[in-house]
């Protein structure tokens, strides 16, 4: 099973992927309902339309802030020639196809077999919050595209670890600086630079290698006021009606509002159950960092992100999934016969399917006042499955009961396979 398997993964990688899409499109065009609030234009989504419409009629874009500045998706939905929301759903569906021809390909770098890079990519490709099925949901976000650039951003930082050339460097500048008029976060990995040649030793003072910090500190600067540059364009092009959030306000809004608990339930409700190898195999998770220091310091940027930046959680983690799962995927192939013991898998393939939501469509938000409940939107919940209103499928957003007995339910998978990896370990001590 395994050398078929692999064939197919070099071979045919891509196309598996494409196809996947392929039939993701037919099932979204045929089961998924798109989003109900502000007559389908969603919430952040309803902004986004206004620029367009704006940008189409010849208009400088005017709306509130932050959404305002990300000018980006809007613009290139202006210029298609349908309907705005055709626009947007031709544009998101073209990022996500290759947002997922990327991720592979992201994959592969870092991992010793493509079919590992396969799976973890179909993994993704399943999920409610991935674009293949939420740009179904909802077409007018802004995230596919983004996502898009983070992968754009991350392969050519890996390129640019490499060889530090300066062609490299303007290449990844200018990545960025485009990227920023799509989510202004893109500029935070320039801070990935940082991490070039392992600069963080224990053993040194203050823990970091002044002479290798000091060599990138140049390059990172280039990359980061670049990146400012296209900020503060992006800033003279529109104009702003009202203040909703900035960063800071949103920073130690969340700080004071947004618990541990909501941060771990998104990342459970984002992964799933998985998540418990990275801990159970920590020392390979560690090997990985050790060796890659630029994608452990942009792993702790982007769980700061996903903590403080605001409530919606899972879609925070689907942003840094390119960086959170590449130690899941050398855990799978150094530990893969750990992993394929049937006691193992099949539990965590039951537990996926349900907080994937695989074979379940998104539900509305089934509230005429945003993101109040009704009675009627309380079910028990089976992970991520059975719920009837998209609010409750969110760890901040939804009721605090559901999200509480959720948890319960990862933390209860996790117990049976900690467990299993324990008697494992006595077996193998019995043995010596």
């Amino acid at each position: 099973m395994e050398k078929p398997m692999k064939k197919i993964a070099d071979t045919y990688g891509y196309w598996v992927i494409a196809l996947t899409f392929a039939i993701g499109i037919f099932l979204n065009f045929n089961f998924q309902d798109r989003i109900n609030a502000n007559e389908g234009k969603g919430y952040d989504g309803d902004y986004y339309y206004q620029i367009a419409e704006q940008l189409k009629q010849g208009e400088t874009p005017a709306v509130r802030a932050p959404f305002v500045y990300r000018v980006g998706t809007p613009y290139l939905a202006s210029v298609l020639p349908f309907s705005l929301y055709t626009n947007f759903t031709l544009l998101n569906y073209t990022a996500t196809l290759l947002s997922s021809l990327l991720l592979f390909y992201w994959f592969s770098l870092h991992l010793k077999e493509k079919k590992t890079a396969l799976v973890l990519v179909l993994f993704l490709m399943t999920h409610w919050t991935f674009y293949l099925r939420y740009t179904g949901f909802y077409p007018t976000t802004a995230d596919p595209v983004a996502f898009a650039f983070i992968l754009l951003i991350l392969i050519q930082m890996e390129r640019f670890r490499h060889s530090r050339s300066l062609v490299n460097g303007l290449c990844f500048s200018a990545l960025v600086v485009v990227g920023v008029f799509f989510r202004e976060f893109l500029l935070l990995f320039s801070f990935g630079i940082l991490g070039y040649g392992q600069p963080y030793d224990s053993q040194k003072k203050l823990w970091i290698r002044w002479p290798v910090i000091a060599k990138n500190i140049p390059w990172f600067l280039m990359v980061f006021l670049l990146g400012g540059v296209g900020i503060f364009i992006a800033h003279q092009l529109v104009s702003v009606t009202d203040y909703w959030y900035g960063f800071s306000d949103s920073l130690f809004e969340y700080m004071y509002k947004k618990s541990i608990f909501d941060l771990i339930a998104g990342a459970f409700n984002t992964f799933g159950a998985s998540l418990v190898l990275i801990f159970i195999f920590w020392k390979t998770s560690k090997e990985f960092y050790n060796k890659h220091h630029e994608v452990a310091l942009l792993s702790l940027i982007a769980l700061s992100m996903c903590w403080f930046s605001g409530g919606d959680t899972e879609r925070f983690f689907m942003w840094f999934s390119p960086l959170f799962l590449i130690p899941l995927g050398r855990i799978i192939e150094r530990d893969l016969p750990f992993y394929t013991n049937k006691k193992i898998w099949i539990p965590l393939l039951i537990s996926t399917v349900f907080t994937f939501r695989m074979f379940w469509s998104i539900p509305p938000v089934d509230s005429s006042n945003s993101f109040q409940l009704k009675n009627s939107d309380y079910k028990f919940p089976f992970f991520q499955a059975f719920q009837e209103n998209c609010i409750n499928l969110m760890s901040y957003h939804g009721d605090t009961r559901i999200a509480f007995l959720v948890m319960l339910e990862h933390l209860a998978v996790c117990v049976f396979i900690l467990l299993l990896y324990r008697l494992k370990i006595k077996q193998e001590y019995k043995s010596l």
